[in-house]
């Protein structure tokens, strides 16, 4: 499976890491490890998540909104 990040994703990410991190000093580190464990998730389920378009999936990622 490849996994490819949207530029925009990627860019809403860095954001979003940095928002947690604001609110509470570790916390964005904590963000990024869920998103990397759902990424995982993803690498070795790649049917798991809900299919948006063909090769397009979504996962949540727990615990943060």
């Amino acid at each position: 499976m490849n996994l490819l990040f949207d530029p925009l994703a990627a860019q809403e990410f860095k954001d979003a890491f940095e928002y947690y991190e604001a609110q509470e000093i570790g916390l964005g580190e904590r963000f990024r490890q869920e998103v990397w464990s759902a990424i995982m998730i993803l690498e070795r389920y790649p049917e798991s998540g809900q299919e948006m378009r063909p090769k397009i999936r979504k996962i949540l990622v727990r615990r943060f909104p």
